[in-house]
């Protein structure tokens, strides 16, 4: 069973691993677009669609065939497991598919001509959110977990030392012990936000942040990383220190709003800048990184992207 929409699941009857039928689908569509295809009931799937005439579409938004060995992930998508998932089988779906979408250039190069980049964006909603107001104490931190980021906040301890140094305080959201340890310091150092859903209440937490660390290491994976953790920051006005990657400095490059950073040394050195930063300044800094988001990288001032794109797609299938 296969979820297509929220509330909508297609029944698939499988026999020698061929779709026999599938039922839960009142009229067939266009065109279907699929995410992660790496499992052979997907990729069943994906194949009978196409045989119906179906214009297909595959997204990916990871480097599915270099996860890292020390990512909790890895064995999901390199070794026998439940879910019966496998990188191998993502490439497998991205020959099939009539398009491959990817949120950027480094999974565009690995995917080859059919590809499509869709960089990430966020809810223009997220910026309407209620503001948290300002934090009595300058408060620094990140948001996720360090079991599928291994490695990667220790590219931003020299930044959260340079915090605690000045007088600051640090904030985990969802993985604050794993945080703690990943930045070296006593897990008491590190203020713990439990995990949020991904809607409201996440933005809302990230929102109480006066400066977002995004650590990142420099690995092949993440080389095809995305910049979505700015932006997720950025639309609840909280500026970013960022290392200094493709990625990020395209973002840059196109006015964004982010300090990049290259050495451990540069990381110390932004974060103490921006902790004597007026708190007028700061203010004002808000304002024009939101503004930034709401200019140019929000969901629905890039839904023609979408619409582009997913027209390659029909027009491959000859829809």
């Amino acid at each position: 069973k296969f979820d297509i929409r929220a509330g909508e699941i297609l029944d698939i009857r499988f026999k020698n691993g061929r779709p026999l039928g599938v039922r839960g689908i009142e009229e067939m569509p266009d065109l279907v677009v699929m995410q992660r295809t790496g499992t052979a009931g997907q990729i069943a799937l994906l194949r009978w669609f196409a045989e119906q005439g179906v214009a297909t579409v595959v997204d990916f938004d990871d480097a599915m065939w270099c996860v890292d060995k020390e990512n909790l992930a890895y064995d999901s998508w390199n070794r026998p497991n439940p879910f019966g998932q496998h990188w191998r089988t993502c490439e497998e779906a991205a020959k099939i598919a009539d398009l491959v979408t990817v949120t950027t250039e480094g999974l565009a190069q690995h995917y080859g001509p059919r590809t499509a980049v869709l960089p990430n964006c966020v809810p223009k909603a997220a910026a309407a959110l209620p503001s948290p107001g300002p934090n009595e104490v300058f408060t620094a931190g990140w948001a996720g977990y360090t079991g599928t980021h291994p490695g990667d906040c220790r590219v931003s301890a020299p930044a959260a030392r340079a915090v605690l140094d000045a007088g600051g305080r640090l904030r985990g959201i969802a993985d604050a012990e794993g945080l703690a340890l990943e930045w070296g310091l006593d897990p008491a150092q590190v203020e713990s936000l439990p995990p949020q859903p991904l809607g409201p209440a996440y933005y809302g937490a990230i929102a109480g942040l006066d400066l977002m660390l995004v650590g990142l290491r420099d690995t092949t994976f993440n080389r095809s990383k995305s910049t979505l953790k700015v932006l997720e920051a950025a639309v609840g006005g909280v500026p970013s220190i960022a290392p200094d990657n493709r990625p990020h400095r395209a973002l840059a490059k196109g006015g964004f709003p982010v300090t990049l950073v290259g050495s451990p040394s540069g990381w110390y050195d932004a974060a103490k800048v921006y902790f004597n930063t007026p708190r007028d300044e700061l203010d004002e800094a808000r304002m024009v990184t939101r503004q930034a988001v709401l200019d140019h990288h929000t969901i629905e001032g890039n839904a023609e992207a979408w619409a582009q794109a997913w027209e390659r797609a029909l027009a491959r299938a000859a829809r």
